[in-house]
């Protein structure tokens, strides 16, 4: 989605992107917290979930800002 909305600059392409990461940010925070009080889980795979939320955030973080500069685009013509 990321891909199709930068070469066509389509904003609402955009905002699927961002409810599927909502959603991916969301059951990983639920994955996290489960996994946490299980002893059979070793730390690589909770440092690994950590750095997954963390990246999660950043690229979310991008995109908003990227939605933002396309809807101006669009509403300055």
């Amino acid at each position: 989605m990321l891909f199709l909305s930068a070469a066509v600059e389509m904003s609402p392409l955009l905002l699927v992107y961002l409810a599927t990461d909502i959603v991916k940010f969301l059951l990983l925070i639920i994955s996290a917290y489960v996994w946490v009080p299980c002893r059979r889980n070793s730390m690589f795979t909770l440092t690994v979930t950590c750095i997954n939320i963390l990246l999660s955030v950043y690229f979310w973080l991008v995109t908003y800002s990227y939605y933002w500069q396309c809807r101006e685009t669009v509403t300055d013509i």
